[in-house]
């Protein structure tokens, strides 16, 4: 569930033991399809604007370069764009002092932006802050809530991003499923 508490600013995550509940659901290639099909047509829709700005940076295009060598297919662009500004407008509420007021600004913004999207009167979030490494962290904390949704029960302590990573890509082909699409960079 968005947000995770820890995941704003520019703040890694230790590495600890790392504890969950399972089991894990098991993989359905065709529910997994209909999920991806979904993101494409949500997240665009609920950031729209950002999604804009970031088409016509070339510094972006060099960054989506790059994920793409790495194996991204675009609904992971695209998770982690949601969730960097989800990050960036929470960081800007000023919420982030409170974990409890995080959560609650987070859960109310998601409702938001999934069912009405940005606004034009939203403020810009300047593209420069969708650096590489930070596309890359917003796609962990992204694989948090899809090991969620899978039954996955986190304890409260760091995470270990290797491992769940493995997780996701072996036992649900997290970076090889994909679904046709419009180009969307």
């Amino acid at each position: 569930m968005w947000p995770h508490p820890l995941a704003f600013g520019k703040r890694r995550l230790p590495r600890q033991s790392w504890g969950w509940t399972m089991p894990l659901d098991a993989y359905d290639e065709k529910r997994e399809r209909e999920a991806i099909a979904g993101r494409y047509k949500n997240i665009a829709k609920a950031v729209p604007y950002t999604l804009e700005r970031l088409r016509q940076s070339s510094t972006f295009l060099s960054v989506v370069e790059q994920l793409r060598k790495e194996g991204w297919k675009d609904w992971h662009i695209l998770l982690a764009v949601f969730n960097g500004v989800m990050n960036w407008r929470l960081e800007h509420a000023d919420a982030s002092r409170n974990v409890h007021r995080v959560q609650d600004n987070g859960r109310a913004l998601f409702r938001k932006l999934s069912q009405e999207g940005e606004s034009p009167l939203d403020p810009p979030i300047p593209v420069a802050y969708f650096t590489l490494e930070e596309m890359q962290m917003w796609l962990e904390f992204g694989m948090i809530s899809f090991l969620k949704q899978k039954g996955a029960v986190f304890r409260q302590r760091g995470y270990d991003f290797e491992k769940m990573r493995r997780i996701v890509e072996k036992r649900y082909h997290y970076f090889d499923v994909d679904v046709a699409h419009a180009p969307i960079f």
